[in-house]
């Protein structure tokens, strides 16, 4: 999505996520993991919330062929 550009920065913050996630209680990683999941469903709900009319068109379609082959 972004290129090779971001590898490196990506490996870093990684790393380190990884170094605070070891020193850190268990409760307080678990929720900074959970808040971090949290922070993915945004993009993916703004993505499904501008695909809604070709999933609605498609859905519509598959269902009439489904219909008209159980005939």
């Amino acid at each position: 999505m972004f290129g090779s550009r971001i590898i490196v920065p990506y490996r870093i913050v990684f790393t380190e996520l990884i170094l605070i996630g070891s020193i850190v209680s268990a409760p307080l990683a678990w929720a900074i993991g959970t808040l971090l999941n949290g922070f993915m469903a945004f993009p993916n709900l703004i993505g499904l919330f501008f695909l809604m009319g070709t999933v609605r068109r498609l859905t519509s379609n598959y269902l009439e062929k489904v219909d008209s082959s159980a005939r």
